[in-house]
C-alpha cells in the first residue's frame, strides 16, 4: 500500500511541476509582451534594408511612377505584380522616383542598393539609366491612354508598366 501511495505521490508532484512551468512560461510572456508592446525600438532585424547613403532622397517636384501591371514578355498576358515580386511587393512596392536634377530612385521589391539609384537622361522615347554601380539600362517611355507618361521596364520574364 505503501508503494502505491509512494507512486500517487510522485505523479502528483510531476503533474504540479508541469502545470507550474506551464504557468510560469504563460506569464513571462505576458510580463514580456506588456514590457515590448509600446517600445518602437523593438524592431525585428531580419527584414531591415540598410539604405545607401549615397541614395538620392526624393525632391518636392520629383516625378513619381508606380507600377499598376505586368505582363510578360513571350505571351504578352497581364500577370498580377505579385508574381513578378513575391511578398517583397506588398511590402516595398514598385515605383521609379526620377528627380529633376536628374538623379533617380528605383524601387522593384526588396531592393535598397547600387542598382536602385543613379542617374538617367531622357531620349525622345527612353531613358537612358545609369545605376551607381555603373550598370546602364533603357526604359520605354510611352503613353497610355489618357496621355500619361507611362515607363517600361524590362525585368526577366516580364514587362513592368508605371505610371
Amino acid at each position: 500500500m505503501a508503494k502505491k501511495n509512494k507512486q500517487h505521490f510522485n505523479k502528483a508532484i510531476i503533474l504540479l511541476s508541469i502545470a507550474l512551468a506551464t504557468v510560469l512560461c504563460v506569464v513571462t510572456a505576458v510580463v514580456y509582451f506588456v514590457a515590448t508592446s509600446g517600445n518602437k525600438q523593438n524592431i525585428n532585424y531580419d527584414y531591415v534594408i540598410e539604405t545607401d547613403p549615397n541614395m538620392p532622397t526624393e525632391s518636392a517636384n520629383a516625378s513619381v511612377f508606380k507600377a499598376y501591371k505586368a505582363v510578360e514578355s513571350e505571351t504578352n498576358r497581364e500577370v498580377p505584380l505579385s508574381t513578378v515580386f513575391g511578398t517583397s511587393y506588398t511590402k516595398y512596392g514598385c515605383e521609379l522616383v526620377l528627380n529633376p536634377d536628374s538623379t533617380f530612385t528605383l524601387t522593384l521589391g526588396a531592393t535598397n542598393n547600387e542598382d536602385s539609384y543613379g542617374t538617367y537622361t531622357q531620349q525622345e522615347d527612353k531613358l537612358l539609366i545609369n545605376y551607381a554601380n555603373g550598370k546602364t539600362d533603357e526604359f520605354a517611355v510611352t503613353k497610355d491612354e489618357q496621355n500619361n507618361a507611362e515607363i517600361q521596364i524590362q525585368m526577366g520574364l516580364y514587362k513592368i508598366y508605371l505610371k
